[in-house]
């Protein structure tokens, strides 16, 4: 149990903005266990919030290689290499916990007519929280200004998105 939360620690300071990338190991391996501990959550929370099957076996891979390649892409062009692998398990770490705070949320059933209920609200609140995080990474990794990264990483959101209806349509 020491070893776990000796594990999950460094991701709890960076999601509350207390620490960067820089506090995790270059690790190819941690990144590795990292992701696949990511997608495994996503996967999760997809089975809980009753997505279609389709959704449920590709939005966790689509949104790992679109987070990926977006951080990947930005860090190579900043050039800042060096800062990749840290990064990377900065921002999937940050996600493994920030979703698995979400799945208690997601469990609890929706009210008909939709709304404002905790749930949504705490969810709504996780949102923001999520991009902020990814804010703070960026600010850290690459040097942005905090607002700049909070900027970066919504315009992600965002065009994520996108994407996201692209391929499934808006979900119902």
């Amino acid at each position: 149990m020491q070893t776990l939360i000796a594990l999950f620690r460094p991701f709890l300071f960076i999601v509350a903005q207390r620490a960067g990338p820089d506090i995790l190991p270059r690790s190819t391996f941690l990144l590795s266990l990292v992701i696949a501990a990511h997608i495994t959550v996503y996967y999760l929370g997809m089975i809980v919030l009753d997505a279609s099957p389709e959704r449920t076996l590709s939005m966790p891979l689509l949104d790992t290689v679109t987070q990926y390649a977006f951080f990947s892409i930005l860090l190579v062009s900043m050039q800042q290499r060096d800062r990749l692998v840290q990064t990377l398990t900065a921002v999937f770490g940050a996600d493994v916990v920030l979703n698995l705070v979400s799945l208690p949320l997601a469990m609890i059933p929706e009210s008909e007519p939709p709304e404002l209920t905790f749930p949504l609200l705490a969810s709504l609140v996780l949102l923001l929280w999520s991009i902020s995080v990814k804010g703070h990474i960026l600010h850290r990794a690459v040097g942005f200004p905090y607002v700049v990264g909070v900027i970066v990483s919504a315009g992600f959101f965002i065009v994520f998105l996108f994407i996201d209806s692209a391929i499934y349509g808006v979900p119902s």
